[in-house]
């Protein structure tokens, strides 16, 4: 075990009730870490071992303990598990991962009712366990988009980790889009004096898809629903314990204007901790629009470069921002409503172009998923609400081509459009708004989840 980097102060017994252990095997060799799972588990849920591979030439797998090294798969499944309604068994945990799983449990009854989440993870032992932290140094969860960067940019005179993940967005047997992934976030690391990592793993494939087991809509976007800042905080658990990195920033999706249920969340990324290590869900507050208004305001007051941004999922073969889904789309809307034109940011469109992908793309209901219209009118208004807030500011100074493109930009009706009345009723708005404003004090007790 790698000397004072890990103390541990104690290991308490937890359960003397035998469960079928839900892993079956721990495997290193080299940088790569592979969990074989409990069969029967597997067989229900999953449809390969976990595999997570750290191309960090420093990291030693072998000098860390086991109860770290389980952390990416307990993290990836957890949700399988409380899902399966059955007890299940691990030889060891760490403390502060089971204190926050009690926690996260509760979450996900309050944020999905309708599904069930009684299984459980029984340890046999806790182990407290502390790490010599240094605390002048950030990790940054760094897929190279908007809301990554600027979770970057809000820390930037700080030492920084960037940590990105290959396996979801950019899928595994796409070398040359993960090449051009890691070529663009190196890029960024050394315009800005950052330092990079990557992560390649299967934690995205090898969850079962179309499982029957699982209602829909859940059966279709498990992982999103349940699994994004729980995997990826699980993920980097070894990488973060083995850099002494006590604060992971997972960058923020959506705003209180949409505060429904998901994989990433303040409440949820929020009470995530694991080894003393805490996680944040960064810039909750402010919406996509609001990022870009902060990068253009960073740029124009402190002189800082302009970024390229990839948002892009997976519409482009070499990693780059296709100009044409609603991700690119919505922005480009984005920029052009801050004033600024999208090949500034690494949109390969002109004005002209950017009107006319969008409007042949949002007068068809077809592309976006219906059971997330309510969310497309939030993030969609935004940018109308900032075209207003532009047109107003700045009449006499605004340049035609951007007049001409805001006005018109200003007349779409997006509820007109899409979804004329909300999908769900206000008491759920209510209730949702009250659980992101608890996130937004950071770190939750259980008495106060249990009173929600």
């Amino acid at each position: 075990m790698r000397l004072g980097l890990v103390l541990i102060i104690g290991i308490f017994t937890y359960s003397s009730i035998c469960y079928p252990p839900i892993i079956e095997k721990v495997s290193v060799e080299k940088n790569l870490l592979t969990i074989t799972p409990n069969q029967q588990f597997k067989d229900d849920y999953l449809t390969s071992d976990l595999f997570v591979r750290y191309n960090d030439k420093s990291i030693n797998l072998h000098e860390i303990d086991e109860t770290i090294l389980t952390i990416p798969f307990i993290l990836s499944s957890i949700s399988m598990i409380w899902h399966s309604g059955q007890q299940w068994e691990i030889s060891q945990m760490d403390e502060d991962l089971y204190f926050s799983l009690q926690k996260i449990n509760k979450i996900f009854k309050l944020f999905f009712p309708e599904e069930q989440w009684n299984g459980e993870l029984i340890p046999q032992k806790l182990v407290p366990t502390y790490i010599t932290k240094d605390v002048k140094k950030k990790a940054i969860l760094f897929s190279g988009g908007l809301d990554a960067i600027c979770a970057s940019f809000a820390h930037i005179n700080d030492d920084q980790l960037l940590i990105t993940i290959g396996g979801n967005d950019v899928p595994l047997n796409k070398n040359t889009m993960w090449a051009n992934v890691k070529k663009q976030a190196r890029d960024f690391a050394k315009t800005y004096n950052k330092n990079n990592s990557f992560i390649v793993s299967n934690f995205f494939d090898f969850i079962k898809k179309n499982n029957p087991k699982i209602k829909q809509p859940f059966q279709r976007w498990w992982w999103y629903y349940t699994s994004q800042s729980l995997s990826y905080s699980g993920l980097v658990a070894p990488l973060l314990f083995w850099h002494k990195l006590p604060h992971l920033y997972l960058g923020s999706s959506f705003t209180i204007d949409y505060p429904f249920g998901w994989g990433t969340h303040p409440l949820l990324d929020n009470n995530i901790s694991f080894c003393g290590i805490d996680v944040t869900h960064e810039q909750a507050d402010l919406s996509r629009q609001d990022k870009l208004t902060f990068l253009e305001k960073l740029h124009k007051k402190k002189k800082i470069k302009k970024p390229k941004l990839r948002v892009c999922w997976n519409n482009d073969e070499i990693g780059d921002n296709c100009c044409k889904c609603e991700k690119c789309l919505r922005t480009i809307n984005n920029i052009i409503t801050e004033l600024q034109y999208p090949k500034t940011y690494g949109f390969n469109v002109d004005l002209k172009k950017a009107a006319l992908k969008t409007k042949k793309f949002i007068t068809k209901k077809q592309n976006f998923q219906p059971q997330f219209l309510d969310a497309y009118v939030v993030d969609w208004q935004t940018i109308q609400n900032r075209a207003e807030e532009q047109l107003i500011q700045n009449k006499r100074t605004i340049k035609p081509d951007f007049y001409d493109y805001l006005t018109w930009f200003l007349s779409i009706d997006f509820k007109e459009l899409w979804l004329q009345e909300s999908l769900r009723p206000q008491e759920e708005w209510d209730f949702y708004t009250h659980l992101w404003e608890l996130g937004l004090q950071g770190k939750t007790d259980i008495e106060t989840l249990e009173a929600v």
